[in-house]
This record gives structure tokens, C-alpha cells and sequence, in this order.
């Protein structure tokens, strides 16, 4: 939440924030009370005239660790509002001016055959009632599991394979340590340089101001697999 007021222009865009109850009096959001839109998320309600209406079983469905139902909150949503969905694990860098105007995700990792991989949407850009985002919705309306991942990245997997047309962003742009790995695996490349980067998010100070990777657009922390880690000053949490 801070990161959007710090990064985005106030006059061009608006902070919506779903939750699942009303967290308006929330401590940490009071500060901003004023300048957010609060909406609690209705199924069944937000389907009502798109391709989801009626189906029930998927609108109301819920797993363990939420993959299913936020994957269904941000397509649904996003098809009846247009705009730019953001995770609330992910820290915004800088102004998304410049790619406010196109329909994109990203990168699984380092992945590149979108058709067996498929893309990333911790953040994912779609056009009220576009194309891309009624074939999105037919393609969930058609899957028969919703457990895991099978809402995210098997679902556009599935959806390049029938139709390859839809932007998708290098993973660096939103999430770029994820790549680190990966590339010291194709170059032979030292693995200590993306342990030290990613041991200095919380727990250690940062080395270099070159490991905060300004000129991405995000951060994405990773909340579910640290956040009981602690932060120590001079870390990248600390700083940003």
C-alpha cells in the first residue's frame, strides 16, 4: 500500500483494495483511509453478466492455501473493472506509466514455452471486458480442478496453447531475483551472488544498492515463505 503512494501518480490512478472483510479500520491502512476504494469480495455478486454467472461450485470455491480463490478474484475482477492487479506481497518500485495502457503477465521464473508453463500474475494488467480477459474466464469456466496452480499458470498454459496472443513480460521486469538461479545454471555462473542477494531481503544488511533492483517495476517478498523472518536493518526489506 505504501509503495503504490510513493511510486504511482495519484492523479492518473486509484488504489482499489479487495479484501474478504472490511479492513478499513485496519491500524496499518488508517493512514491512507481516505484515498484507498475498500471493496469486499463478492463471488457472486461480481460474476453477475459475465461468463461466470451460475457457476456456483467455482465461484464459491476455496482451498487451503488460497491459490484458487485469488486466482479467481483477480481474473473476475479485473474483466469487470480493467486495471492493473497487484499481490500484497509484492512492492511497487516505480511509476507503471509505462505499461498502464497494455494487457500483460509475466514470466514463470525463466520459463519461455508458455504453453507447457504458462505465466505468472502476482501482477497482471487486463482491459475492462477485453478479449483476453472473456477468454481467461471461459477457460476457468471450462476447467474441471481448481487446486494448486490449475487456476494460474496451468490456465494460461492451457489458453497459449489455443491461443498464443497475449503479452507476457520477462520475469525481471516484477520479480527479478527469481531468474537469479536460473541464469547461473545456463552460464555457469557462481551461485553465491543470488544466495547472498536473497539472504540480504530480511535477515542480513544489502552489500550493494545494485541488489535492490530499482529499474524493475516490483518486488515480489514472497509473504507465505517469510514472513516470520526477521529484518535487520540495512536489509532490502528495511530499506524499501
Amino acid at each position: 500500500v505504501r509503495s503504490f503512494f510513493a511510486t504511482q501518480n495519484l492523479e492518473k490512478t486509484k488504489l482499489i483494495l479487495w479484501s474478504q472483510y472490511p479492513i478499513e479500520d485496519h491500524p496499518e491502512l488508517k493512514p491512507f483511509k481516505d484515498h484507498i476504494d475498500f471493496r469486499v469480495w463478492d463471488a457472486l455478486e461480481e460474476a453477475k453478466g459475465t461468463p461466470l454467472e451460475g457457476e456456483t461450485g467455482k465461484l464459491l470455491t476455496k482451498d487451503a492455501e488460497h491459490y484458487a480463490d485469488s486466482d479467481l478474484l483477480r481474473l473476475l475482477a479485473l474483466h469487470k473493472y480493467g486495471g492493473v492487479w497487484v499481490d500484497m506481497d509484492i512492492v511497487i518500485l516505480r511509476d507503471f506509466k509505462p505499461i498502464l495502457d497494455q494487457e500483460y503477465m509475466y514470466q514463470w521464473g525463466t520459463e519461455t514455452d508458455y504453453g507447457k508453463n504458462g505465466a505468472c500474475a502476482t501482477v497482471i494488467s487486463l482491459k475492462k471486458g477485453s478479449e483476453f480477459s472473456v477468454k481467461l474466464l471461459e477457460e476457468l469456466k471450462l476447467s474441471k480442478n481448481a487446486h494448486g496452480t490449475w487456476w494460474g499458470k496451468e490456465l494460461f498454459a492451457s489458453l497459449w496453447s489455443k491461443w498464443p496472443n497475449y503479452k507476457i513480460f520477462p520475469g525481471s521486469f516484477f520479480n527479478t531475483e527469481w531468474m537469479m538461479d536460473k541464469y547461473a545454471e545456463l552460464y555457469n555462473e557462481d551461485f553465491g551472488l543470488a544466495d547472498k542477494v536473497k539472504s540480504s531481503w530480511f535477515s542480513n544488511p544489502l552489500e550493494s544498492h545494485e541488489h535492490l533492483f530499482l529499474d524493475a517495476f516490483t518486488w515480489h517478498w514472497h509473504n507465505t515463505s517469510h514472513k516470520k523472518d526477521p529484518i535487520v536493518s540495512g536489509s532490502k526489506f528495511d530499506i524499501l
